[in-house]
């Protein structure tokens, strides 16, 4: 009687309360949570749905939340009748937030009428009725340090992501209680490899470390420890990282079940886990931006045993041209990859056009004669224009008039009916057909008419069974229209995903922008190596691995991140170029020294390793005679205690060689200095310095090369985002480009380079043969410096 009494005073307690108060007493939702979710109207009326369907009185803090989470994630085209199935098992405490929630949600996106739901195959994907005892975990977890134990020793704590993930896909082990499940999994870690913080579970520092004062810190760190996690991964360049993931194609959700079959049994017949396309348009050349969905949809297709397909997406004939076309799929073979197919947009032109008709006889376009600004107007204010109510028959004859050029260009265009007053202006009965009298790249004067980009991409993603349409997250907004078409023709639906759009300080990537520059002379091409196109990279000599890298460190998330600075990109380059480019010594600005006590008619040889860490790159030898160039810059007259180079009576080592001693200064008559002389030391003694330096036999001259050193083109962070369209082309730094015409190094050593191979300039940086080069002259492209020297 007691309880019940209780019962009666708490309804009557809850029925005085107002929502705030409920929120907050009944289902634990208070301060930020609270707010948070009251600023989403929809998804608080669905709570209040959920709440007086299923008579909820009172319930815990999880039980709060997770209902919460049932009003936004339940999926929209379930039935709703599975909710209150979903909520019964929440409320009973069967169903907890996690994997088993997560779970239960996606079985229930597969079901898209009531009677293919079934309870009991909820319950099982959501591993209800699962229960694992704490000895059942601690018998897999020490299976599971058994199992990867040379994995542990090898790798320590950087192994701990691949065992998670293990216990993450266990049938059993995933629905287990977390914390049970992490407090067993750190103490069997530890047992293992001992604490965190123990000095041998820490990165390996290098040799040149210069303890804390010339230690990392904070994001540099980050940067260069991911670098590293990527470079020594032996299965680099094989797949994407493991965080990549999306559902799998049996989870797309489609309108009806029969489409869902007929795509699965298509990948089936096919032998493909996934199909990705790369559909960039052939109006200019690739860019770093595009490397990043290059990477990520060819990448996952191969991670994923599928395919992926190169698809031009051609339906602009005045801005393509086939220099574009090929030098796209140059630039994705340069990357490491292989489309499994090319294909054209154009391919579908006939295809596209019948779904045109189809989508016309349902009652689903329009043909309009607003202009432009009318259009866009009425668009932006959500309003219909008298043509929206034309019949069926009258819009099917306009169309066929547009098809066969009986209208003149810009007179009329074919509209979708889709929703003209939504919240999402891309939804505003979109454009599906123009007209252009313009000859096509690949289909000639066969077509006066071209379908749009809303109209096309979705329907060749479709066409083509497409699982995963990977784009950047601009086109989020889009992804209405999207699936509205497919769906209106009753095609298998691809589901769209966004990833954040790679943008980079200090530079523009837009293709218009780049174009100015071109056109303009501004620079000397699209391969202009201070430009970010890929074409430019590749002739500045950024190797693909270190492209692949950065694009792998950067996170693909819906989260549009600030723009990055190419540091970051500087650095995956060191690392890749460190691996295997030989050293080489060059004198950029040479300054003659001349060894008065060496005999003119005499020169030795000496050895010198192609790189310092790697004995199987062999060694190259280097010629000494009497002349020697030493670089301007390691000479002064005057003398410090800090300066560790040449000066008047100091005694330095000629890198690899001998020490020498600077007797006597040769001025002109300006006061410059433009010749020394020195001697060498028979005995040898500590040095202050070391310095590099060019020599060569007798008889012969050090060999001549041309050496560009590149810097940022652009004077601000964000050229692109000045005052007006054209500000950038005022904002060009003069010093963007240094050409030094007659730098020296040895006649032998770099002489049989060919453009495209790189060396480390010790001291100065890594250099690439330019394609310029020519069997007079070689000329070199510094690809990246030793050090990021940018604002330092």
């Amino acid at each position: 009687k007691g309880e019940r009494e209780r019962e009666r005073e708490r309804e009557k307690e809850i029925e005085k309360m107002n929502d705030d108060e409920m929120l907050e007493k009944v289902f634990w939702l208070k301060g930020k949570a609270a707010e948070d979710a009251k600023r989403n109207a929809k998804n608080m009326a669905t709570f209040w749905d959920i709440v007086k369907e299923n008579d909820v009185k009172e319930c815990s803090k999880p039980v709060g939340g997770l209902l919460l989470s049932v009003a936004s994630k339940y999926p929209k085209k379930t039935p709703i009748f599975c909710r209150s199935v979903l909520v019964k098992h929440i409320l009973c405490g069967d169903i907890t937030a996690g994997k088993k929630f997560d779970s239960a949600l996606n079985y229930l996106k597969k079901v898209l009428k009531e009677d293919q739901f079934d309870e009991e195959a909820m319950c099982a994907a959501a591993g209800v009725g699962i229960e694992c005892s704490e000895e059942e975990v601690k018998e897999f977890v020490s299976n599971l340090i058994k199992d990867n134990d040379g994995t542990l020793e090898k790798e320590r704590y950087r192994a701990v992501g691949k065992l998670r993930g293990k216990i993450a896909s266990h049938p059993r082990i995933s629905f287990a209680d977390g914390k049970l499940v992490n407090a067993v999994f750190q103490e069997a870690l530890e047992a293992r490899l001992g604490k965190r913080s123990d000095p041998k579970n820490q990165m390996e520092k290098s040799k040149n470390d210069k303890g804390k004062k010339g230690e990392k810190k904070g994001k540099e760190k980050k940067e260069d420890d991911e670098v590293s996690r990527f470079l020594d991964d032996e299965n680099f360049g094989d797949s994407l990282p493991d965080a990549i993931r999306y559902p799998p194609p049996s989870e797309n959700v489609q309108k009806t079940p029969e489409l869902l079959a007929d795509h699965l049994n298509h990948l089936k017949k096919i032998n493909a886990n996934v199909i990705t396309r790369f559909p960039p348009e052939p109006n200019g050349y690739l860019h770093l931006g595009h490397a990043k969905s290059i990477n990520l949809n060819f990448g996952y297709a191969k991670k994923m045993g599928g395919l992926c397909y190169l698809r031009y997406d051609d339906t602009n004939p005045a801005s393509e041209k086939h220099e574009y076309i090929d030098s796209i799929l140059a630039s994705v073979r340069w990357l490491g990859y292989e489309p499994d197919a090319i294909n054209y947009s154009s391919d579908y032109f006939d295809r596209l056009y019948e779904l045109a008709e189809d989508l016309t006889k349902r009652g689903k376009t329009y043909v309009c004669t607003c202009s432009v600004d009318v259009l866009r107007d009425l668009r932006y204010k959500g309003l219909p224009c008298e043509h929206r109510d034309y019949s069926v028959e009258y819009n099917l004859k306009v169309f066929r008039e547009m098809r066969d050029g009986k209208h003149p260009e810009g007179a009329v265009v074919l509209r979708m009916k889709a929703d003209i007053t939504s919240g999402n202006t891309a939804l505003r009965d979109m454009i599906a057909y123009r007209i252009k009298k313009e000859e096509h790249p690949r289909t000639g004067d066969k077509w006066k008419i071209y379908p749009s980009y809303d109209f096309t991409h979705c329907l060749c993603d479709s066409i083509e069974n497409v699982t995963h349409s990977l784009c950047t997250r601009e086109f989020y907004i889009r992804r209405p229209a999207y699936e509205w078409l497919c769906e209106s023709l009753e095609l298998y639906t691809p589901p769209q995903r966004e990833f954040n759009r790679l943008n980079v300080r200090g530079t523009v990537l837009s293709k218009r922008r780049l174009l100015k520059l071109v056109q303009g002379g501004f620079v000397r091409g699209w391969d202009d190596p201070r430009l970010f196109t890929l074409d430019a990279l590749r002739r500045r000599g950024f190797p693909p691995k270190a492209i692949l890298t950065f694009c792998n460190i950067l996170s693909v998330t819906k989260n549009e991140g600030a723009s990055l600075d190419t540091a970051l990109l500087d650095l995956c380059c060191r690392r890749v170029l460190d691996r295997d480019c030989v050293r080489a010594m060059v004198v950029l600005k040479p300054l003659k020294l001349t060894l008065k006590n060496w005999s003119e008619d005499e020169s030795t040889t000496l050895s010198a390793p192609n790189h310092p860490q790697k004995e199987s790159l062999g060694t190259h030898t280097i010629s000494l005679s009497r002349v020697v160039y030493i670089e301007k810059t390691d000479f002064r007259l005057q003398d410090s205690k800090d300066y560790k180079r040449l000066a008047p009576g100091k005694v330095v080592r000629l890198r690899y060689g001998p020490c020498i001693k600077c007797v006597n200064v040769i001025k002109d008559d300006n006061g410059e200095v433009v010749e020394l002389e020195g001697e060498y030391l028979k005995e040898d003694v500590k040095p202050k310095g070391t310095i590099h330096w060019v020599s060569s036999p007798v008889g012969k001259k050090p060999l001549e090369v041309e050496v560009r050193l590149y810097d940022r083109l652009f004077n601000s962070d964000n050229p692109a985002g000045l005052e007006d369209e054209n500000a950038f082309l005022k904002d060009i730094r003069p010093d963007s480009l240094t050409i030094i015409p007659a730098a020296y190094t040895d006649p032998h050593h770099l002489a049989g380079f060919k453009p495209g191979q790189s060396a480390q300039f010790e001291r100065h940086g890594y250099f690439t043969v330019d394609v310029d080069s020519s069997e007079e002259k070689l000329v070199f492209n510094r690809t990246v410096a030793l050090k990021d020297t940018y604002n330092k």
